[in-house]
């Protein structure tokens, strides 16, 4: 579907139905006067203004029927269906914080943003920090915008927690080659800092690319005005996931209750932070799963293996995946042994060299938790699951 702009408001078009049942068809005609188009009620004689620009999408049909659906009208003419502007939608939360009160009109403005790529079926694509708390912000607003718009963003998980000027140009080459046609395209950057590198943010600008930043990190750096934050750190208010902001997003776009109250809660367990709003999206989703469930998800959602397309559906169907993990075990002489020896020895990492600087870079996670700290020892008797940059993780067992 497209949208059909119209310069009178929506409450006119409510007088032209009003007197119809809901989803009772009214007879409606495309009408000319002194230039202008009007569609006109046959019987009431009430019309709407149209504007020239989107008559080419009427296919000169004349006669249409006029619907009306939740949240605005659909005019039908034989193959062509066409909707008018729906009306603002209200921004209602699934769990109703500080933070999120505070970030009501910000909230609104990322409806807006993409509303105005969907509804013309550009191209959105979602850069997410390839953890739990990203995964399940990503997964959220990419099955809100799939249900509402019928349209599938581009998923491009990301190995770094920050969007750099490298990532900017590969970015830019790919919506280059995809986007021959024109449409307008927007980024959604999820769980990967509040600052980055600032140039690539100019760099996604300079090619007419909208920008939504949706995270949880301090902001260390002033954004471009163009950028669109959606940050609950900024109000000092509760600790909130970048995933949970997400998820609210999506419900806000679509009212997936079940989904973005789930999903949010993973986020919370996957960052390991467990206070009132964890316990409060838990809350409304108690009748389809257990804490436990919730926990056992978010250990293993960022298994590279099973982040496809529909990367969390084998999760969300509770089917347990930990046992197709590859299992690596480590004999060691001695009580402990270093992280880099002991990537190197279970074939993760070429060299301890090589080892070092990818905990560095921050590409280390043991059972879903980043860790940055090189000279890192684990002790005998060590079970869990180890996953080093995107590809590479192993159910790991030291004795």
């Amino acid at each position: 579907m497209s949208f059909i702009n119209i310069k009178q408001k929506t409450s006119t078009l409510k007088e032209v139905i009003k007197r119809k049942k809901e989803k009772a068809k009214v007879k409606a005609k495309l009408i000319e006067e002194e230039g202008n188009y009007y569609l006109q009620d046959k019987h009431t004689k009430l019309k709407v203004k149209v504007k020239q620009s989107f008559l080419s999408q009427l296919n000169k049909v004349r006669i249409f029927s006029l619907l009306k659906v939740k949240d605005g009208y659909e005019i039908t003419g034989f193959s062509k269906i066409l909707t008018l502007p729906k009306q603002r939608k209200e921004v209602k939360f699934l769990v109703e914080t500080e933070a999120y009160k505070e970030m009501k009109e910000t909230f609104e403005r990322a409806i807006i943003k993409i509303h105005n790529v969907a509804s013309k079926k550009g191209i959105i694509v979602m850069r997410y920090n390839n953890d739990a708390d990203g995964v399940a912000g990503a997964y959220a607003l990419k099955e809100a915008i799939l249900k509402e718009y019928d349209i599938e963003p581009l998923m491009l998980p990301n190995r770094s927690p920050f969007y750099s000027y490298k990532d900017a140009i590969k970015d830019v080459n790919l919506i280059r080659k995809l986007n021959k046609s024109k449409k307008p395209v927007m980024f959604i950057l999820l769980d990967m800092g509040s600052s980055g590198e600032l140039i690539s943010y100019f760099k996604l600008m300079e090619e007419n690319i909208g920008i939504v930043v949706i995270d949880h990190h301090p902001l260390t750096i002033e954004l471009p005005s163009a950028v669109l934050l959606l940050n609950p750190s900024i109000y000092g208010k509760e600790e909130i996931t970048a995933g949970a902001v997400a998820s609210e997003l999506g419900y806000m776009i679509a009212g997936l209750r079940v989904t973005s109250g789930v999903l949010a809660a993973i986020s919370f367990y996957g960052d390991k932070i467990y206070n009132e709003v964890l316990e409060a999206y838990m809350e409304k989703v108690k009748d389809k799963y257990t804490y436990e469930e919730i926990k056992k998800i978010s250990k293993v959602v960022d298994v590279e293996a099973f982040l496809g397309s529909n990367h969390l559906a084998p999760l969300l169907y509770k089917k347990d995946i930990t046992d197709e993990i590859p299992t690596a075990e480590v004999k060691i002489p001695e009580d402990k042994i270093w992280i880099c020896q002991l990537l190197k020895d279970t074939q993760m990492a070429p060299s301890t060299s090589e080892a070092r600087r990818l905990i560095k870079q921050g590409a280390l996670k043991i059972d879903g938790e980043k860790i940055t700290n090189e000279n890192l020892e684990l002790e005998k008797g060590f079970e869990g699951i180890v996953k080093l940059g995107k590809k590479r993780i192993k159910k790991v067992r030291i004795y």
